[in-house]
């Protein structure tokens, strides 16, 4: 079935995949899509996100690379590479990633979010419940940052 479809009808289906929570079969249509049309960056950035889902944090760094190459400036692709990159425990790329994020997206709950992880595993506590606080302020109800705070809290 995946050969009669063209790059974009197979995008769409991957992601409708995707949203229903079969992760695998998206990265397996995502990967067919990249390879029939290896210039669609929201491709590389959705099946980044995907992989990321499966804990393939390697792969998951090569495909949003590839979407920050593909989609310049796009602050979820930055966002993408810069948790992935924290996921393998290179922590001065996931910085990097963040704050060029920041740079193009100053209101990014995300970036901050991602930010504020990086400076708790280096034990940098205050700086990082001010970066979770931050966040807080632009996405209040976020889940991922209020956990976060909560355990700098208690640090």
């Amino acid at each position: 079935m995946l050969f009669f479809m063209d790059s974009s009808t197979l995008f769409l289906h991957a992601v409708r995949h995707h949203q229903a929570g079969d992760t695998q079969k998206a990265v397996t249509m995502y990967r067919a899509v990249l390879n029939s049309d290896p210039g669609n960056g929201n491709c590389a950035l959705y099946m980044g996100l995907a992989l990321q889902q499966l804990g393939e944090m390697a792969e998951a760094k090569i495909s949003f690379q590839n979407a920050v190459r593909l989609l310049p400036g796009d602050p979820d692709a930055l966002n993408g590479l810069g948790a992935a990159c924290f996921g393998l425990g290179q922590l001065e790329e996931a910085k990097t990633a963040h704050l060029t994020a920041l740079e193009v997206a100053p209101k990014s709950a995300e970036a901050l979010n991602g930010l504020g992880n990086i400076l708790l595993s280096q034990g940098r506590t205050d700086n990082a419940i001010e970066s979770f606080k931050k966040a807080l302020v632009i996405a209040p109800d976020s889940p991922d940052t209020l956990n976060n705070l909560g355990v700098s809290l208690k640090n």
